[in-house]
């Protein structure tokens, strides 16, 4: 039997290069290389969900990295502060119709992307055009008052306009 990540802290820089190759690869990132402070904030969380956790965290700060390194504002929140977990979790009950489910995370990720389509896509794993199709359809509906842009790449509330209201 594996012992747990928690218990094998020495693991993680290597598994995170690791999925960082590997993520930088399958996105299209120029992504090389992690910030000490990110390398000290995966050293010191206690990885409840193991292996498979430590590899979606570094999936998604590949995906929103910008530059060749890593941040520690690339990792998850929860990473930097565990309370911040709490905000981010979506739970379904037993038995609720995968059809919801789908609805609920489409919007919930918009929501976390503030908007960002392209993102939203890459952290659900589908194709932006899926995104535009469910938006356009109906079958996600992101409230009144918002509209989707065109020719950008947010969905902005009517009446401000403004990106930094996105999905509020």
């Amino acid at each position: 039997r594996i012992p747990p990540l928690r218990d094998r802290i020495e693991d993680v820089p290597l598994l995170a290069e690791h999925f960082l190759r590997l993520y930088a690869g399958k996105h299209g990132k120029a992504a090389t290389q992690f910030a000490d402070e990110a390398l000290h904030v995966m050293g010191n969380y206690g990885w409840p969900g193991n292996v498979r956790e430590l590899e979606n965290a570094v999936e998604r700060a590949v995906v929103l990295c910008k530059g060749t390194r890593i941040e520690a504002t690339d990792l998850p929140p929860e990473l930097r502060d565990p309370q911040a977990a709490n905000g981010r979790q979506i739970t379904f009950s037993v038995g609720t119709p995968l059809e919801e489910i789908e609805r609920r995370m489409i919007l919930e990720t918009l929501k976390f992307t503030r908007g960002d389509k392209r993102l939203a896509a890459d952290l659900l794993g589908i194709a932006t055009r899926t995104i535009y199709r469910k938006l356009e359809s109906g079958f996600v509906s992101i409230g009144e008052g918002a509209r989707v842009q065109t020719g950008a790449n947010q969905v902005v509330p009517e009446e401000t306009g403004d990106p930094d209201e996105v999905l509020h």
